[in-house]
């Protein structure tokens, strides 16, 4: 055990894939419908996360992109000749800020 909070997304009983993140929400992991829930999680750890201050260029750089077009993690990846795990990362960060959203099957798009 590596003693890091789990997050996991509820599954329909219904769906084969959600037995595991089900299972672990039995187990104690911390449920999650929204990025507010994992922000409230560390607001109760007195962990404060400073969104403002992780806002770099890069994530500029993502932004004006997807201003342009829909794109995949793949696709931002290419233009922007950054690894998928930077890309990641600054797409989790876009996310918790509230500035995109993932369209499942088409990609990245701002919020408006």
């Amino acid at each position: 055990m590596q003693n890091k909070p789990i997050f996991c997304i509820p599954h329909s009983i219904y769906n084969k894939y959600g037995k595991i993140p089900n299972d672990l929400i039995k187990k104690g992991a911390n449920l999650v419908t929204s990025s507010k829930d994992i922000l409230d999680y560390y607001k109760k750890q007195n962990i404060n996360l400073d969104l403002e201050e992780s806002k770099s260029t890069y994530n500029n750089e993502i932004l004006e992109i997807l201003k342009k077009e829909i794109l995949n993690k793949e696709e931002i990846s290419k233009k922007l000749n950054k690894s998928i795990s930077q890309v990641n990362q600054e797409l989790t960060l876009l996310e918790l800020e509230g500035l995109i959203t993932e369209e499942y099957g088409k990609g990245y798009r701002i919020i408006e």
